[in-house]
């Protein structure tokens, strides 16, 4: 017996690997399909302060088309090149403080506007140090944003994104590594083409990231002194930074296109360190090694495995990147979201409507049969009854009959608009956020506000803005999604391109008030 496979995307500096994996009963976990895609790269540019979507997407698209992510919780793992990691260490403050003051000192070691990034942190407190330690971890707006809006669109559950050093961590330590917790460990991963990446952690803790691409003399053979030298660089540092730490073994996940027995003889003899290279166990089936893509790949996969001290639920897309839960999802997804969701509070509202009728018409009878009991001239005084009982009985009254024509009668149900929302998205939409308020303000008026946003895709030769003008014109003729607003405006619009795939960027906006 197995579980629902999921689908492992690991964005490499040269190379998009993708792999589907599957975890049996007993906790073992097999390879079940694996496939590689190069990317195209930009000469010359530092990949993290320069995005290429064009070439991004192409491979996306060809990973994708190997190993189709339709109706899959994917996991996507960015390389070094593409991730920010930062290690720092504050005084321990109380639980509701902690996460924004991390990222509020996080923002004196990013080389970017911390707004231009989706970024998470692993934090750890020791209240006897009266210390806790900080994993800052981040990643460009631009990247996370694309690979979520084309994996959505090629209809995944669910989309996580995390760096690289994260499932590497985590596939060391289910492979059974030898080394303690509370040893610190140099991890170094090396491809073929050079692309290289170290990390040095500690109970699970990365205190130090850094990435690097080799040059490379011969094929599959990067160059041994400019690794040599990027290993002594990052010691240097590290031994700088940490004074009390020591590093006590290297892990190298070696691409098996290198012939890596004379590198880490080598290694050895320079470092003078015990050098470990994880190799595939009796609880992995189908792997024909640990080399770096297959490593992360794995890590991946491992997300929900109890492993001790290694971040389970690292997240770029559904932490800061999908703030106030506006989650991306495919059209068809989205629709059956909105109409379970619709089901469910309409019988719960059918329900409340049951119980509130029931109780105003039972109220309403004990009052009449009060009211038949007074004399003739109270009753005939209407307003100006005498008898204190039915004054605050009537009050009582007249106050549930108005909570109930505000519930049932000039309230807008948030059931009704995502109704017509999922109704009215046409296939060529895709909605990444809904918001609708309809609240109470001052002097007993209505707010309503709806709030839409997505993407359009059209044929190059069609005109997006014309087509998103035309949508527009659709909802304000739904009756049923503009009761209670007085229109539905574009606050903006913006033309993007996707290989051949002209694309709007939409947000939708529509007010009222009422009193």
């Amino acid at each position: 017996m197995i579980f629902t496979p999921s689908v492992n995307i690991y964005v490499g500096t040269n190379r998009i690997s993708v792999a589907k994996i599957t975890q049996n009963i007993g906790g073992s976990h097999q390879l079940a399909d694996f496939a590689e895609v190069s990317i195209k790269k930009i000469e010359n540019t530092d990949s993290f302060a320069q995005f290429d979507a064009l070439n991004l997407g192409e491979a996306l698209k060809a990973a994708v088309q190997k190993i189709p992510v339709k109706g899959k919780k994917v996991f996507v793992a960015l390389s070094g090149a593409d991730t920010l990691i930062r290690f720092f260490q504050m005084p321990v403050l109380p639980k509701s403080e902690r996460r924004q003051s991390a990222y509020f000192e996080a923002q004196k070691y990013l080389p970017s506007d911390i707004r231009d990034l989706y970024h998470n942190a692993e934090i750890s407190a020791v209240r006897k140090e009266k210390q806790m330690s900080v994993v800052f971890y981040a990643a460009r707006k631009a990247i996370v944003d694309h690979l979520l809006s084309f994996l959505y669109r090629e209809g995944a559950l669910s989309v996580s994104v995390e760096p690289a050093a994260f499932p590497l961590i985590r596939t060391y330590r289910f492979s059974g590594g030898g080394a303690k917790l509370s040893d610190t460990l140099a991890l170094v991963d090396l491809q073929e083409d050079g692309a290289a990446d170290i990390l040095l952690a500690r109970e699970g803790m990365i205190l130090l990231q850094r990435d690097f691409v080799l040059p490379v003399a011969n094929e599959g053979q990067p160059d041994y002194p400019s690794l040599r030298t990027e290993i002594q660089l990052s010691l240097d540092y590290f031994a700088k930074n940490y004074k009390n730490e020591t590093v006590e073994k290297f892990v190298f996940f070696i691409s098996p296109k290198v012939e890596f027995p004379e590198l880490l003889k080598n290694i050895k003899a320079d470092f003078d360190l015990p050098i470990e290279t994880p190799v595939p166990g009796t609880r992995l089936k189908g792997f024909p090694n640990l080399g770096p893509a297959l490593a992360v790949l794995l890590g991946l996969a491992l997300r929900k495995t109890r492993l001790k001290r290694t971040a389970k639920t690292a997240n770029l897309a559904a932490g800061e990147a999908l703030k106030n839960e506006q989650t991306p999802a495919s059209t068809a997804a989205f629709k059956r979201c909105l109409s379970y969701e619709a089901l469910g509070l309409g019988a719960v509202f059918l329900v409340i409507h049951g119980l509130l009728f029931s109780s105003l018409g039972t109220q309403k009878k004990e009052l009449q049969a009060q009211t038949a009991a007074l004399p003739k001239p109270a009753i005939l005084a209407g307003l100006e009854l005498s008898d204190e009982s039915i004054q605050t009985a009537q009050t009582e009254l007249l106050q549930k009959q108005k909570t109930l024509a505000v519930l049932f009668g000039q309230k807008v149900y948030v059931t009704q608009k995502m109704g017509e929302v999922a109704r009215m998205i046409h296939d060529n939409i895709y909605l990444t956020a809904l918001a609708y308020s309809d609240a109470e303000a001052p002097n007993d008026q209505r707010v309503f506000s709806l709030m839409l946003e997505g993407q359009m895709f059209a044929a190059e030769s069609e005109d997006g803005l014309q087509n998103l003008n035309r949508w527009v014109a659709e909802l304000r003729k739904s009756p049923g999604l503009m009761n209670g607003l007085d229109d539905i405006k574009i606050s903006s619009a913006q033309k993007t391109r996707v290989k051949t795939e002209a694309t709007m960027t939409f947000s939708l906006e529509g007010t009222n008030r009422h009193a």
